[in-house]
């Protein structure tokens, strides 16, 4: 079955998401990125990048232990798969004021008021959708590496807060090796 998407939206958003990630790991060469995410809050607005990279969360888990006396174990299972806590949230946010003028006027009815019902879930499939599209795209053309790189790398379209689906677009973004910690550390189960 046919994912419903914008194409609009899809080439917006990874002109932006793309230039983002590249200025981030041209920025950042030493770090070594685990998790590159393009997350959308409660449903709605703009999406927004994000990453960690193993040096980054050695030092947030540091300060963590220190500022509030938490075992690193404990810190670092917290911090680990944690988009929000990274320095590198909302990276590249001035790539995105074309996707946000665009995703501003898409969220408002004719009557100008912000969607609700069945036609906030129709624009939230097709935001989701696009997202990945985005992100499987600009996989394609390496932009998270290839080989070992890659293969060390979780690439994510994500939901916060989280559901399942998250799980789902992470197993079709990734090889099962690849996910294998987040899997086990992150991911959200399937509702009974």
């Amino acid at each position: 079955m046919e994912k419903n998407i914008d194409k609009v939206l899809v080439a917006l958003l990874k002109e932006a998401v793309g230039k983002a990630f590249k200025d981030l790991f041209k920025e950042h060469p030493d770090e070594h990125f685990y998790y590159c995410t393009l997350v959308l809050m409660n449903g709605q607005g703009c999406p927004v990048v994000s990453a960690m990279s193993e040096e980054v969360l050695e030092k947030l888990v540091q300060e963590d232990v220190k500022k509030y006396g938490y075992s690193t174990t404990v810190s670092r299972e917290f911090l680990k798969w944690s988009f929000a806590d990274s320095p590198y949230c909302i990276y590249g946010e001035q790539y995105f004021s074309e996707v946000e003028k665009m995703i501003a006027s898409r969220d408002i009815d004719e009557n100008g008021e912000r969607l609700t019902g069945d036609r906030f879930m129709k624009e939230y499939d097709i935001r989701m959708n696009s997202m990945e599209e985005v992100m499987a795209s600009l996989d394609k053309e390496s932009i998270f590496g290839s080989g070992e790189r890659r293969k060390n790398m979780v690439v994510l379209a994500e939901v916060r807060p989280p559901d399942y689906t998250n799980t789902e677009r992470a197993l079709r973004l990734n090889s099962r090796e690849t996910l294998k910690e987040w899997l086990e550390e992150a991911a959200e189960v399937e509702d009974i």
